[in-house]
This record gives C-alpha cells, sequence and structure tokens, in this order.
C-alpha cells in the first residue's frame, strides 16, 4: 500500500505527463519484483510486450554483470543505475538482457489508465 500510495503522489503525474496522459489517468495494475541470478541460469527475460498501457522498471541491486533491457530493433541495452527509473510504453517488445554473473533484482511496475 505503501508504494501504490507514493507511486500515485509522485511519480504518476511525471509519467502521465511524459506520455501527454491526464493527470491523474494512471494507476498500478501489478508490480513485481523478478530476481535473475547467473548461479542459477535465472539470467533473462526473453523479448514480449507487457500488459498495460506504461510500464517502468527500477533495478534494486548492485554486483553483478550484464543485464539491463534491450528494445527490438534499437540493439541497445539501457543500463540504469540502482534506484533509477527506466519507463516505455507497454506494447513495445523488450528483453531483460541477460547477466553473466551475480543476483539483479528489478521491481517492475505495469500502468493502466
Amino acid at each position: 500500500r505503501m508504494l501504490r500510495r507514493k507511486l500515485a503522489r509522485l511519480l504518476l503525474p511525471l509519467v502521465a505527463g511524459r506520455f501527454a496522459l491526464p493527470p491523474g489517468s494512471l494507476r498500478v495494475r501489478d508490480a513485481v519484483v523478478l530476481r535473475y541470478d547467473a548461479a542459477e541460469r535465472a539470467t533473462r527475460q526473453p523479448f514480449h510486450r507487457d500488459e498495460g498501457l506504461v510500464s517502468f522498471n527500477v533495478p534494486l541491486s548492485r554486483g553483478f554483470e550484464g543485464g539491463g533491457t534491450c528494445f527490438e530493433g534499437s540493439g541497445a541495452v539501457l543500463r540504469p543505475p540502482q534506484g533509477r527509473l527506466l519507463c516505455h510504453a507497454s506494447g513495445m517488445r523488450h528483453a531483460g538482457h541477460a547477466i553473466s554473473r551475480g543476483v539483479r533484482w528489478v521491481l517492475v511496475v505495469f500502468l493502466v489508465s
């Protein structure tokens, strides 16, 4: 509940503005914490689309190698630092780029209007 309140007050208005949506139009549909673990070979997510309108992820950990988010067609892997937000339209095909060492934790939040 605390996360939802903080998102509604601080982050959702900013995200709505970036996507030219009316203020107050976004709400959290779901949120998950993903764990990538190189030792267990759980290292990546395949290309996919998220359900919802807008998605964002926040890296929660350090001490791993690799990782990041890759968007289909761009070839670039985006690696925001721990605690920074990466936001995108949910319909964009993207993948969790593989880690090669360590454990990576990421908060992923799915927004709808």
